[in-house]
């Protein structure tokens, strides 16, 4: 089964189209990179994918279900950017954070010991014990991104979504970032992300969606930067020594 599958999908703002006739497929335990120019469409695609639109044509599946009547929201983690402005005023602690994870999972019934068992394994997971008590602004970019990493695995999703998470975090916050990611992804969590930077997506993607209004390339992630589509996609031309001979 495929945790997400878009055929032929169309959005609008208004009537300002967004993306048109976009398809994409996100194996289950995949690791799935949307890359494209700013502007092009692709935090739209990803809200697409996970749900939080509804396509104005086309089909939308999650794991096997129209989105529009997919009910089991705990399966999805959803991670959106960060702007650091809102989480320096956020007056809630780590924990209180990650414990919000666990509402879909819960339901209408009152959190409990398991629950709070499922939370301290989440901080446990992305390595923020000992912070549970510090405030998320408090935080340092990486490790507000770890948090709500652990907020998303407190519901025991099956996916996560991210949109350019590593954004305002330094270099080896990423890279501890992505080692987490792997981690993940190795012991059967898909996930599924919007990522600028294009020797990242290269190394740690399995497969790749570029967008730009439509969908450009979609195929394996290490082949990307070395094909025709990358440079249409991105409005440049090839350079001169390495344009292919007809």
């Amino acid at each position: 089964m495929n945790a997400v599958e878009l055929r032929g999908v169309s959005f609008a703002y208004d009537e300002r189209t967004v993306v048109e006739d976009v398809s994409l497929t996100v194996e289950e335990g995949g690791f799935h990179a949307l890359v494209g120019p700013n502007g092009g469409g692709k935090t739209t695609v990803l809200k697409l994918a996970s749900g939080r639109l509804k396509p104005d044509s086309g089909s939308a599946e999650l794991f096997g279900v129209p989105s529009a009547e997919f009910t089991d929201g705990a399966r999805i983690g959803y991670i959106g950017q960060d702007p650091p402005e809102v989480a320096g005023r956020m007056p809630i602690s780590v924990r209180e954070v990650v414990r919000l994870g666990r509402v879909p999972a819960a339901g209408l019934r009152r959190l409990g010991r398991g629950d709070a068992e499922a939370v301290a394994d989440a901080i446990d997971t992305v390595g923020l014990q000992g912070m549970e008590r510090r405030r998320i602004g408090s935080l340092s970019g990486g490790q507000r991104q770890r948090a709500y990493i652990a907020r998303a695995l407190a519901g025991e999703p099956d996916l996560l979504v991210l949109d350019e998470p590593t954004v305002g975090v330094d270099v080896e916050a990423q890279e501890e970032f992505y080692d987490l990611l792997d981690d993940l992804n190795e012991n059967g969590v898909t996930v599924l992300m919007v990522e600028h930077d294009l020797e990242v997506v290269a190394e740690r993607a399995d497969t790749l969606t570029c967008v730009n209004g439509r969908v450009y390339y979609d195929g394996a992630a290490s082949e990307f930067v070395d094909s025709d589509e990358f440079y249409e996609a991105y409005g440049s031309r090839r350079p001169p020594s390495e344009e292919v001979e007809p």
